[in-house]
C-alpha cells in the first residue's frame, strides 16, 4: 500500500511571509506582491534547502524590484494594501523593532476601515478615527500614526489606486504634554547609597551577584544617559579605561521575543557614539563578575532580555521603598531623562545632544525643563536688575533690592 504523502508544514513569523517545510525537508517561502486586475492576491514563492536560504532569495528579489510599482487592483481593500506595504517595508534594511512599530499601527484601524476599498476611504473618516483613537494615547504616538496613514495613501497614489490622498489635510489632535518625571539630586544620592547594599545580605551568592548587577546597571544609566537596549548591549571590549571612554556600538532588541544584537546597529546613526567613562563608573563596572561577553548579562552569561531587566529594575525600587521609605517609582527611561536634565544644567546643548545620541538637537531640547528654584532665580535677576536701575535714577529714596518672593508677607 503506497505511503500517504505528508502535508507541508506551514510556519508564519510576525512581520514575514509564510514558510512551508516540505516532506523532503526543503523549504518554500511565499510573500504577497500585489493583486491582479480582478482583485486576487498575487503571491510569489521562493525555494531553498533551508528556511534562511529561501528567505534570502526573496530578499534578493525584493531588492531587484526596488523602485518598481507593485501590480495591484484599483479595488484593493485596505487590509490587503497594508499587507503589500508591510512586505515592502520588511524588505528594507531596518531594525526589527522599527518594523514591529509599523506592523502594530494598522492593528489600531477599525475593522470597518480595513474591509473598505482604499479608494472609498474619506478624509472625514480618517480624521474621526485619529481623533477618537488619539484621545487615549500620547502625542508622539498620534504623530507616528499620522505619518503612517500619510505613507499608506501616498503609496496608493504612486501606484494608481487613488488620484488624491484623503490624508493630505489630516490633522493631529493636540494634546497637553506631560512633564517628564525625573529623579532629583537628593533622590539620586539616596539611590547611590542604597545601590551599594542592595541584596548584599542575601544568603545566596548568585542572588547577591544579581542584585549587584541590576543596582550598578541603574547607576550606569543614571550617570551616562544610555538607553536600556544600549546598556544591555555593552560588552567588556567596549570599555577603554585608559582613555576613560565607553564605545556604544550595538543595542539589544527583541526578535520573536528573543533578545538579539547586531554590530553597529542601533536606534539611529547618532546612537553610535563614545561617552565618558570616569573613574567612578570604572570602579562600579569593574566590580562586577565577568560571566560572558556582555557586561549586564543574565545569570547564565547570556544576553539579557530587556523585559527581564525592566522587572529587575522595578523590583529594585520596590525593595528600596519597603526598606527606606523612598517613594518614587519611575521607568527605566526616567534614568535617561534624569541624566539629560542634569547634563543640560551645564548649558552646553550640543555636547548633551552627542552624549544622548540624538540625531536632531530639537529632541535634546525637549529635556529643558528647569525646576521652580531656577525659574525663581531668573525672575529675581530681572527684578533686581530693574530695581537697581530705578535706584540709580531715583533722587528721593533708595529702595533695598531683595528677591521678590521674600517680600511676600
Amino acid at each position: 500500500m503506497p505511503r500517504k504523502k505528508e502535508p507541508a508544514r506551514k510556519i508564519r513569523y510576525a512581520g514575514e511571509g509564510t514558510y512551508y517545510q516540505q516532506p523532503n525537508k526543503t523549504w518554500q517561502y511565499k510573500i504577497t506582491v500585489g493583486q491582479d486586475e480582478h482583485g486576487k492576491t498575487i503571491r510569489k514563492t521562493f525555494y531553498g534547502k533551508s528556511r534562511e536560504e529561501a528567505k534570502a532569495k526573496a530578499d534578493a528579489w525584493r531588492r531587484e524590484q526596488g523602485g518598481q510599482r507593485v501590480s495591484v487592483s484599483p479595488d484593493i481593500r485596505m487590509s490587503d494594501w497594508i499587507n503589500v506595504l508591510l512586505d515592502v517595508i520588511r524588505s528594507r534594511d531596518i531594525q526589527v523593532k522599527t518594523y514591529q512599530q509599523y506592523e502594530a499601527l494598522p492593528k489600531k484601524f477599525t475593522p470597518h476601515m480595513m474591509k473598505k476599498r482604499v479608494r472609498d476611504i474619506t478624509p472625514i473618516e480618517l480624521q474621526m478615527f485619529v481623533n477618537t483613537w488619539g484621545a487615549n494615547v500620547s502625542q508622539s504616538y498620534i504623530n507616528k500614526m499620522r505619518t503612517f496613514i500619510s505613507y499608506v495613501f501616498s503609496e496608493a497614489m504612486n501606484n494608481g489606486i487613488i488620484s488624491s490622498s484623503p490624508a493630505r489635510n489630516l490633522k493631529s489632535p493636540s494634546k497637553s504634554a506631560r512633564p517628564r518625571e525625573v529623579f532629583t539630586r537628593e533622590e539620586l544620592a539616596q539611590i547611590v547609597s542604597y545601590a551599594r547594599t542592595y541584596r548584599q545580605d542575601d544568603e545566596s551568592a548568585a542572588r547577591r551577584e544579581d542584585g549587584m548587577r541590576v543596582a550598578y546597571a541603574i547607576l550606569v544609566m543614571l550617570f551616562t544617559g544610555v538607553r536600556r537596549g544600549e546598556l544591555l548591549g555593552l560588552m567588556w571590549q567596549d570599555l577603554d579605561g585608559k582613555n576613560e571612554c565607553i564605545h556604544l556600538r550595538r543595542s539589544v532588541y527583541l526578535e520573536n521575543e528573543i533578545p538579539v544584537v547586531s554590530e553597529y546597529k542601533m536606534k539611529t546613526e547618532g546612537s553610535l557614539r563614545d561617552i565618558p567613562y570616569p573613574p567612578y563608573l570604572q570602579g562600579i563596572v569593574e566590580a562586577l563578575p565577568k560571566l560572558g561577553a556582555f557586561i549586564f548579562c543574565s545569570r547564565t552569561g547570556k544576553l539579557q532580555n530587556p523585559h527581564t531587566f525592566s522587572r529587575s529594575f522595578d523590583h529594585f525600587f520596590e525593595k528600596m521603598q519597603a526598606e527606606t521609605g523612598f517613594n518614587k517609582k519611575l521607568t527605566t527611561h526616567a534614568c535617561r531623562h534624569t541624566f539629560a536634565t542634569e547634563a543640560l544644567k551645564s548649558g552646553n546643548l550640543r555636547a548633551v545632544q552627542q552624549l544622548l545620541g540624538h540625531t536632531d538637537i530639537k529632541t535634546t531640547a525637549i529635556y529643558l525643563h528647569p525646576d521652580f528654584s531656577e525659574k525663581q532665580s531668573v525672575v529675581d535677576d530681572i527684578i533686581q536688575g530693574v530695581l537697581s536701575k530705578s535706584q540709580d535714577t531715583s533722587q528721593d529714596k533708595k529702595e533695598q533690592v531683595v528677591p521678590f518672593h521674600s517680600k511676600i508677607a
